[in-house]
């Protein structure tokens, strides 16, 4: 018996586990410890904390295109697979309908 496709159940099955806000959250945790270390250690020291303030925008903001270039890859390698099954589907209710044809004659 085919199966139905519902896109509903299809949005649904794939929110699992998403990192990247951790991962943000401990690159900008470690960046305040690493900024908090570096101006108690220079007597804030003015231009060195805007360079690393300068680093870490930079690094965050990297990271952050990063994230967002595999997560838009994974979709779009998510959506061909469901393509694919889709297909796959179709064909089997063709040859099912074909062959249900056949077996009436």
């Amino acid at each position: 018996m085919p199966q139905i496709y519902n896109p509903a159940k299809l949005m649904n099955k794939n929110s699992n586990k998403d990192f990247e806000g951790v991962f943000v959250l401990v690159i900008l945790f470690g960046g305040s410890l690493l900024l908090w270390n570096y101006a108690g250690n220079l007597f804030l020291n003015v231009q060195n904390v805007l360079y690393l303030l300068t680093g870490i925008i930079l690094g965050v903001s990297f990271l952050s295109v990063a994230v967002q270039h595999f997560k838009e890859k994974a979709h779009i390698k998510h959506i061909t697979n469901e393509k694919n099954k889709i297909q796959k589907l179709a064909i089997t209710a063709l040859e099912e309908e074909h062959s249900l044809k056949n077996d009436s004659l």
